[in-house]
């Protein structure tokens, strides 16, 4: 019994070292890890950060004070990026607002919203990270 229990705990660990990052990699993860924390100790008061390891996601709905915002983006390669605002899950209905459609690494756009709304990402290739600045 106790050398099951050692080898599932050697097998746990094993896991999580794995999917922690515990070191360089070639994808990478060690430094997006590090990327995200240092976005995430760096968010102002109303401010967004979404970050995506999948090639299509629907974030939200998020509650948009009136106004005006300032959306920068970042993403592994010049690989197709499409970002959307939706007033509604999936739905091109109004206010649909296609925001980026860009094979920029990195980039901002300025965005007039209000309300609550989904964010719809499509990349080809994740992973990739989004922040709303409300302007001031």
């Amino acid at each position: 019994m106790r050398r099951l229990a050692l080898v599932l705990c050697g097998l746990t660990l094993g896991l999580v070292a794995a999917g922690c990052g515990g070191g360089a990699s070639p994808t990478g993860r060690s430094e997006d890890v590090t990327a995200v924390l240092r976005d995430l100790r760096s968010l102002q008061p109303g401010e967004i950060l979404i970050v995506g390891r999948r090639p299509r996601k629907l974030a939200g709905p998020y509650t948009f004070s009136s106004g005006r915002y300032l959306l920068r983006f970042r993403q592994a390669g010049r690989a197709r990026l499409r970002i959307a605002l939706q007033s509604h899950r999936d739905s091109t209905a109004k206010p649909y607002q296609l925001v980026v459609d860009t094979r920029r690494p990195r980039g901002a756009a300025q965005v007039t919203i209000t309300g609550k709304l989904y964010v719809r990402v499509v990349a080809d290739r994740p992973p990739y990270t989004l922040r709303f600045t409300p302007k001031r």
